[in-house]
């Protein structure tokens, strides 16, 4: 780990679950505005930053901190972006505007139509009263079998589940899933012991759910219920012990296993 520490004191950073070359920090906005958990991901390598969801004074933290570990060893940015959904990427403008970071977009492919055009209804921009970046490029992914990263198609007990895989490290691949349900866009993903659920259990709490979907349900409860037992599997099958949402806070895997065992129960 010594290529990933810049100050004496780890401070909020930890190492990812299971990886020696990876360690992950989070930033969370007050619950009384709209945004998003965002978690930044580093490796000797690569950064990978999951949902910018940030106001404007956390997003600024959040830049400043890239730059600082871009400046320090240059690597590559990957911001990945779990649905198209404003609140979760209200922070991504900063980012792929500065040309030191020189970030990529990696999306859903059904999510680059919205995203790029900048509509404000699939994205909830309106009802959210929030400003979509601009996005000058984005990567679709799952638009076609080798498009970027390894293609697998994994058969679980819930359906096939739809699996790319994206070198991080000698060691260490970023797995991306195809999770729809909370909207058709939906993707999750791993590091290893590290789990990216974005809003798959948001429809568990009814305010996380009114704020991230006001007044509209699930893209289709069923199919919720299938990427849910999906999700399950993965983590009984992958040695998932923390489970990292876009809203709500960090789970353990008994936590996680129980909502998405009630996801499955109640859809």
């Amino acid at each position: 780990m010594r290529h990933l520490i810049h100050v004496p004191d780890l401070g909020p950073w930890r190492l990812v679950p299971g990886a020696n070359d990876a360690r992950i920090r989070s930033f969370a906005p007050p619950a009384t505005q709209w945004g998003a958990v965002c978690h930044v991901v580093e490796t000797p390598q690569t950064i990978i930053v999951v949902d910018p969801g940030l106001p404007e004074d956390m997003a600024a933290e959040l830049h400043g901190l890239l730059l600082e570990l871009v400046l320090d060893t240059p690597r590559p940015v990957s911001v990945f972006i779990t649905h198209a959904h404003a609140d979760i990427c209200r922070a991504a403008g900063p980012l792929l505007a500065d040309t030191t970071l020189r970030a990529t977009v990696l999306c859903h492919g059904l999510a680059v139509t919205p995203l790029a055009s900048g509509d404000a209804e699939v994205t909830l921009a309106d009802d959210m009263h929030l400003a979509l970046p601009h996005f000058p490029r984005l990567t679709g992914l799952f638009r076609g079998h080798g498009a970027i990263g390894v293609y697998r198609s994994l058969l679980t007990p819930h359906g096939e589940l739809e699996a790319l895989a994206l070198p991080l490290t000698n060691a260490t691949a970023l797995q991306v899933y195809n999770a729809p349900g909370h909207t058709v866009d939906s993707i999750c993903l791993r590091v290893k012991g590290a789990l990216f659920t974005g809003d798959l259990l948001a429809s568990l709490d009814d305010d996380t759910a009114a704020r991230t979907a006001p007044g509209r349900v699930a893209q289709c409860p069923q199919t919720l219920a299938t990427t849910a037992g999906k999700m399950l599997w993965i983590m009984d099958n992958s040695g998932v012990s923390d489970v990292f949402q876009s809203h709500g806070p960090t789970l353990t895997a008994t936590e996680a296993t129980r909502r998405l065992r009630t996801l499955m129960a109640t859809q």
